[in-house]
């Protein structure tokens, strides 16, 4: 009889520790929660209560008229940090949650990010999805276009314009300026093979000749013959001159 006592006092005392361990117990959660633009909500992450990781589920969503709302309510001890990123073009009308939290946008989604420390888990957010207004974007769209392409043509014309009368400008200021320079004899001594070149050029031309042209010729690279021609004018045999944005390039007398 007293060992059916004592038995029983154990199992009661057990029983009584089992209990005070379970309501004792803390709960965490370091979750990823995306809702879609249809209420389908996705909870993933690591935790340690049941049942709380779920995919495509609407258990937590509902909608009055045009508006959404989230809710999740877990009235447990929780050390928790979440990340609830809503659909796009969604506005936020109301949030409530336990915990300390900010919201951010990320491209077109906003983000709230939110962590508490032993208190319930619950979070409520109202909002609703703001429909882009397609019509007047390809509208406004449509006229930056035209609008576009008319300022490059009528650009384009007066460039063509702009571009003739410079042209004939500098040729005529060229002619003015060119004479007919005799052929003389120059001494090639201590030169390099591709200064020999642009001098035998330009007394072929036997007047004054575009740095361009010269690098089109004689098929070298720009950076070496504009060195050459440095090394060339050092030695008072050729001269340059800037006109526009082009370099002349004449023998010296």
């Amino acid at each position: 009889m007293v060992l059916h006592k004592r038995l029983f006092q154990l199992g009661l005392l057990l029983i009584v520790i089992n209990c005070m361990t379970v309501f004792a117990q803390e709960f965490y959660a370091d979750l990823e929660i995306a809702i879609d633009e249809s209420g389908f909500v996705t909870i993933d992450g690591i935790t340690n209560y049941p049942d709380l990781v779920v995919k495509d589920s609407q258990a937590y969503t509902f909608k009055e008229q045009e508006y959404w709302a989230f809710d999740l309510s877990i009235e447990k001890s929780f050390d928790f940090v979440y990340i609830l990123k809503l659909p796009e073009n969604s506005e936020i009308n109301s949030i409530n949650t336990s915990g300390q939290f900010r919201i951010k946008t990320e491209n077109d989604n906003l983000i709230i990010q939110c962590y508490g420390e032993d208190e319930p888990l619950n979070i409520f957010v109202q909002y609703q999805i703001k429909k882009p207004e397609q019509n007047n974007f390809y509208i406004v769209l449509l006229i930056g276009i035209i609008l576009i392409i008319s300022f490059v043509l009528v650009s384009f014309k007066r460039l063509n314009i702009f571009k003739n009368f410079k042209k004939k400008n500098i040729e005529t200021r060229v002619i003015k300026k060119v004479k007919k320079i005799p052929k003389l004899k120059y001494d090639f001594k201590g030169l390099t093979a591709r200064q020999k070149n642009i001098m035998k050029f330009l007394i072929e031309k036997n007047h004054p000749v575009i740095m361009s042209k010269i690098v089109k010729e004689l098929n070298l690279p720009k950076s070496s013959v504009s060195r050459n021609i440095s090394s060339l004018e050092l030695k008072g045999l050729i001269e340059k001159e800037s006109i526009g944005v082009s370099t002349m390039i004449r023998l010296k007398k």
